[in-house]
Formats: structure tokens, sequence, C-alpha cells
């Protein structure tokens, strides 16, 4: 009876199964991240060539508003990138006891995107905390960011 999840499990289509939830995680991460960081970097710059060029000032309540949508955007981002590196560990695991129980000698160490000295996570933190000091400080006084106002 212990033979059969061993076979069930040295079946190719299993690891190729297992190969594509590993693929699919990781593309979802750099969707997911991509897509925020996209946004944040966008707010950036239009706060600063808005407020630069045509001397836009918005009122506190919109900064406001447009701050707290940017926190939620940067919690919401940072959530989803880190349940699909949690899905992404999984999947590994999966394909290095496949690729352990299976006759072929391919390689098991593969780079995981946690290997990294700056991750997905603390990237979109960053930025989505650049964009959230752009929104509210960006000549919103006659102090604020004094080099870009208006000449």
């Amino acid at each position: 009876m212990s033979d059969v999840p061993q076979k069930a499990e040295s079946d190719p289509k299993v690891l190729e199964f297992a190969r594509y939830e590993l693929d699919y995680r990781r593309k979802k991460q750099w969707d997911i991240f991509s897509w925020a960081v996209t946004i944040l970097v966008a707010v950036i710059g239009g706060m600063i060539a808005l407020t630069s060029k045509e001397n836009i000032r918005p009122d506190h309540p919109s900064r406001y508003a447009m701050a707290g949508a940017l926190f939620f955007l940067t919690v919401y981002a940072a959530y989803w990138i880190r349940e699909n590196l949690a899905a992404e560990e999984r999947a590994d695991g999966k394909v290095k006891k496949l690729l352990s129980l299976s006759d072929t000698r391919e390689a098991t160490s593969f780079k995981k995107s946690t290997d990294f000295l700056f991750g997905y996570v603390p990237v979109v933190v960053l930025i989505g905390l650049a964009a959230i000091v752009a929104v509210l400080f960006v000549n919103a006084s006659p102090l604020g960011f004094g080099a870009l106002k208006p000449s």
C-alpha cells in the first residue's frame, strides 16, 4: 500500500503539474509586483509633475484620501505577494521531493524569489511609503519640498 503514493508521485505528469504551479506562483508574484509598483511610481511622478509645473496644490482632505488609498494598495499588494511566496515555497518543496524520487539526475537547486536581498514585498512597501510621502508633502506647504515649487 505504501508503494501506491510513491508510484503516483513518480508519474511525470505530477512533476509537470508541480513545475507549472511553481511557475504560476512566480509569475503571479511578478504580476502583482509590477502592477503595484507601476501605479505607485506613476503617483509619485504625477504628483511631482502636476505640483511643479501647473502650480496645483490639492487640499488636505484630498491628500489624505489619496494617501489612504495608496496605503491600502500597498498593504494589499504586499499581502498577496506574501501569499504567493508561501504557495511558491510549497510548490518548490513538492518539485524538489518529486525530483529526488525520480530517476533523472536533474538539478534540484533553483534560485528562490526569497533568496534575494531585496524581495518584492520590501520594495513594494518602500515605494508605497515614497508615494504616500509624495502625496502628503510635495508642495503641501511653503516649506514642503521647496526645490519642486514652480518659480
